[in-house]
């Protein structure tokens, strides 16, 4: 009987750590959601320099980077340089400078994905690729989790 007490709590154990690994590797960074979201944009909504090196550039700051200001400042970068206008919907003109400005000065994970998830907002829908839709939700509901 002890035996089996002292099984079954090693199993639960094993188990237990198993899945909180698991659970900690499916956890979403603010760069892999950064890549989602620029993998999800059809390529017109950048100009050719984000073709030519920009996004490489890009990437090389945000991906696997805890370094929050430099993610936020690359991620201003971004819209500055590398997004057309006709990329954003009509209320972007209104706020572009300040988010331009905001999103530059990010600099923890909260500030970040709120600007990130204020960017989305003012995207044109029709500048998404069709499989946004299915990675959306869950796209936002990781950035709210990070911001909280």
């Amino acid at each position: 009987m002890k035996n089996t007490i002292f099984m079954l709590a090693f199993l639960c154990t094993g188990l237990c750590a198993s899945a909180s690994v698991k659970a900690t590797a499916a956890k979403p960074t603010v760069g892999s959601l950064i890549t989602q979201f620029t993998s999800s944009l059809s390529p017109d909504a950048f100009n050719d320099a984000w073709k030519n090196g920009g996004k490489k550039e890009f990437t090389k700051k945000t991906k696997n980077n805890e370094n929050m200001p430099v993610v936020g400042d690359a991620l201003s970068a971004m819209v500055s340089d590398y997004m057309v206008d006709g990329a954003f919907n009509a209320g972007w003109q209104k706020v572009k400078t300040r988010w331009i400005k905001d999103a530059a000065a990010a600099n923890t994970v909260k500030t970040v994905s709120a600007s990130l998830l204020d960017l989305q907002r003012y995207v044109n829908p029709s500048m998404f690729t069709a499989k946004w839709a299915k990675i959306q939700p869950m796209w936002e509901s990781g950035l709210k989790a990070l911001a909280a």
